[in-house]
């Protein structure tokens, strides 16, 4: 009788691992999906940000390249990075 209950005793804690162990399996699989969702959005939002900076900076940079001494070239060029990088960049979190 003892022997019996010794053996469903190692029967019940080994269920309860193979559960444990399953839970946890679960939940890295979950956990790895989220950061390469996040790695996935970073990675387009810095593609968005580039294409929007070779869209618009393309003739500041012209600009500055051959008016070196413009200042507004150089400021439009500035504010062209901000609106880019506000458009695109903010909120990228890796959390």
């Amino acid at each position: 009788m003892a022997k019996e209950g010794i053996v469903i005793s190692f029967v019940i804690i080994a269920i309860i691992l193979s559960i444990t162990s399953i839970w946890i399996s679960l939940s890295q699989k979950n956990y790895q999906n989220k950061i390469e969702d996040k790695q996935t959005e970073a990675i387009l939002k810095i593609s968005y940000f580039q294409i929007c900076m070779d869209n618009k900076v393309v003739d500041y940079t012209n600009c500055i390249t051959l008016n070196p001494s413009d200042a507004n070239c150089f400021n439009q060029y500035n504010l062209s990075r901000v609106t880019c990088d506000s458009e695109y960049s903010s909120g990228v979190s890796l959390d």
